[in-house]
């Protein structure tokens, strides 16, 4: 991602930020990485099992972005 990218996702307000979601198959717990803006909101596919492997996606992605990261 370039520096302009970056900048941008700061002036917009841009959070990245952990959910916990109920599968509802069997009931288990999963978690997952949200970004979100005043113009997007956008979470991972992809679902944790562990809360912490989703704290360290959340970090990288805010690293990446430039977003704030709220745990």
């Amino acid at each position: 991602m370039s520096k302009i990218q970056q900048t941008i996702s700061r002036a917009i307000g841009g959070t990245v930020s952990v959910a916990s979601i109920r599968d509802p198959a069997d009931g288990s717990v999963r978690f997952t990485v949200i970004y979100q803006s005043r113009a997007l909101y956008w979470q991972t596919r992809h679902r944790f099992q562990e809360v912490e492997h989703a704290e360290a996606g959340a970090l990288a992605l805010g690293d990446f972005l430039g977003a704030e990261v709220r745990l």
